[in-house]
Parts: C-alpha cells; sequence; structure tokens
C-alpha cells in the first residue's frame, strides 16, 4: 500500500477498486474483490483493502453508507441505482470478517496491527459490519 490512512476509502488499493474495477464492471468487481478475499487462505493487504471497500459499497447499496463515503462513489451509486441483495450482504460480511480475522492469514490485517492506528481502523471495521448487519 502506498497511501494508507484509517478510512476504509483511504488506501490506493481501495480507491483502484472504486475508480477503476466498480467504474468498469459493477456489481461484477464487487463480487470479483469480494470472492478473491473468500477463496484464498491468506489474504494479502492489496485484497483485504479492496474486500473493505468493496464491502463499503454493499453497505452504501443497502443505504447505510458510511459518513465519509468519497462523492465519486456517491454519484456512481446515483447514476446506476443499484442495489444489494442479502446473499451480496452475506458474502460482504463473510469476506470483510474474513479480512481482519485475527488468524494469522491477513496480511491486511497484519499491516494494522503494526500501526499506532490499528484501533481506529478496528472501529471502522466493526462499524462497517454492523451497517452491513442492519
Amino acid at each position: 500500500m502506498c497511501a494508507f490512512e484509517v478510512g476504509n476509502f483511504d488506501s490506493d488499493d481501495a480507491a483502484d477498486f472504486i475508480n477503476v474495477d466498480l467504474e468498469r464492471d459493477g456489481l461484477k468487481a464487487i463480487e470479483a474483490a469480494l470472492d478473491d478475499t473468500l477463496n484464498h487462505d491468506y489474504i494479502e493487504d492489496d485484497t483485504g483493502a479492496r474486500a473493505i471497500a468493496a464491502g463499503e459499497v454493499v453497505a452504501m447499496l443497502r443505504g447505510k453508507p458510511a459518513a465519509d463515503i468519497p462523492d465519486n462513489l456517491v454519484e456512481w451509486h446515483q447514476a446506476h441505482q443499484l442495489s444489494a441483495d442479502d446473499a451480496l450482504t452475506a458474502k460482504a460480511i463473510l469476506a470483510v470478517e474474513k479480512a481482519w480475522a485475527d488468524d494469522g492469514k491477513s496480511g491486511w490485517r497484519e499491516f494494522w496491527e503494526d500501526s499506532p492506528n490499528f484501533q481506529a481502523v478496528q472501529v471502522n471495521i466493526m462499524e462497517l459490519l454492523s451497517r452491513l448487519r442492519l
């Protein structure tokens, strides 16, 4: 990761997911990011960041957007008027949980464990999971 802040949208990988993959492939990009996390034993940091961003998009599609949602993502949603069904939401929950699991299999979590911002990131992940479960 080059750019990284504590927000779920604040990495180069999350930005690439939103600005390139999502713009190009819509729901297929969301499915691919979630499946990429669910189908691997070890979650690289870029895969984890994309899964978290995809989870944020799913939450937005369910009417539960993050407070810091990027303007271009709001515009994308207004232009496409897509929604997320229960199956996609369940997949998003599983992928976010796996990306954040404390099981030694998530390079994304390991990256944050070594950061003084770990607690802030954990709060963001728990808040995302809460919005996905509503």
